[in-house]
């Protein structure tokens, strides 16, 4: 399923595109914003992927029953 992959991480070539850059910021300028917008990308995939994981160990179930509640009318397992 397309849901069970792990987001593809900024290490796979993306490319940003920063037109104009050259005209008002130096080479060190531009390549210290890129690495900011690389680095939060990547932090951001990280945490999708750590969501997902959770999430997918949340609806999985053990077949163990975690808590029984029950009233005069209802049980809740």
């Amino acid at each position: 399923s397309q849901w069970q992959s792990l987001p593809v991480l900024p290490a796979d070539g993306t490319q940003v595109s920063f037109p104009y850059a050259g005209e008002w910021l130096t080479e060190d300028e531009i390549r210290a914003v890129l690495d900011a917008v690389h680095d939060a990308v990547r932090s951001i995939c990280y945490q999708v992927a750590e969501d997902a994981r959770r999430i997918r160990a949340a609806l999985t179930t053990t077949g163990q029953t975690l808590l029984t509640r029950q009233t005069r009318r209802f049980r809740l397992v």
